[in-house]
């Protein structure tokens, strides 16, 4: 244990933000999703043919505008069943297209929202909801690996994935509380003395560390405001000697807290901004 203490007190200025960055990137696994996507992306470029999907592009453009230049040539006489029938149109084009540059173009779905608005202005009672389910039928049929977004969303692997990630997450956050609360029991009281001292909060604490995190082993939160109070006069990057760090945990552990907070805030409100201070004990400290 001696070990540990004597390991905190070397590394302590740079073992918060380390744990603060594993707890974004590791714990959370954000970090695989930004491999991923750089991944894709370089991939991506390696293979993408970027003057073919320019003209893909150019050309799905100009046929979608054309089609609904013909739909306001209609005027009331375009409907709903044309409406879907040039969604058709478009799906067929852009195949075309695909089969012909290797691309999948792009269009803006203002165009064919254009077209469902001036349908909707003809409505002449015919069913929209068959109208739409024979589009999707037909549109399944033709593009057998094509899917809808609310077939997309396979719920029960959606579910497994989630839990897997909350058990990782969970794990890892576990680890590096532990970490923590070792960090918080140096300065608090000593390691096994904390520990010690109340051997079933510390597991609680460990096994609950979600709900612990910002209580154990006292309550951070407290100790952070009056922190920020202390550092807004004198030097902001100064590390708080014995006496003051004391002083910060009695004050957070007092039934005085808020009436010495709002006493202090109005004493010192002419100097630096908390939330400048918060920011920079957040960072460096």
């Amino acid at each position: 244990m001696k070990k540990i203490e004597r390991f905190i007190d070397h590394c302590f200025w740079l073992l918060k933000p380390v744990i603060f960055l594993l707890f974004i990137f590791w714990a959370t696994q954000f970090y695989g999703f930004i491999i991923r996507e750089a991944k894709n992306e370089i991939h991506s470029l390696k293979t993408r043919d970027i003057t073919a999907e320019r003209q893909s592009n150019i050309e799905m453009y100009e046929y979608v505008k054309c089609l609904g230049v013909q739909a306001k040539e209609k005027g009331e006489f375009y409907f709903v069943k044309d409406y879907f029938h040039d969604l058709k149109k478009i799906d067929l084009f852009r195949a075309d297209l695909y089969s012909k540059y290797s691309a999948n173009p792009l269009y803006s779905s203002s165009d064919p929202g254009q077209l469902l608005y001036l349908s909707q202005q003809n409505h002449n009672g015919e069913n929209i909801d068959l109208l739409r389910q024979e589009y999707k039928d037909w549109r399944r049929n033709l593009f057998p690996n094509f899917r809808y977004h609310s077939e997309k969303n396979d719920w029960k692997k959606v579910f497994c994935r989630t839990i897997a990630w909350l058990k990782m997450f969970f794990v890892r956050g576990m680890i590096l509380s532990l970490f923590l609360y070792l960090i918080r029991m140096f300065n608090y009281r000593g390691i096994s003395h904390t520990v010690l001292a109340d051997k079933k909060k510390f597991l609680l604490a460990l096994i609950f560390w979600p709900l612990f995190l910002t209580k154990y082993p006292f309550n951070v939160i407290r100790e952070i405001r009056v922190e920020v109070e202390l550092r807004r006069m004198g030097n902001i990057f100064r590390r708080l000697s014995s006496r003051e760090r004391k002083f910060v945990q009695e004050v957070s552990a007092s039934s005085e807290y808020k009436s010495w907070i709002k006493f202090f805030s109005l004493v010192n409100g002419g100097r630096r901004p908390a939330i400048v201070v918060f920011m920079v004990m957040l960072v460096v400290f």
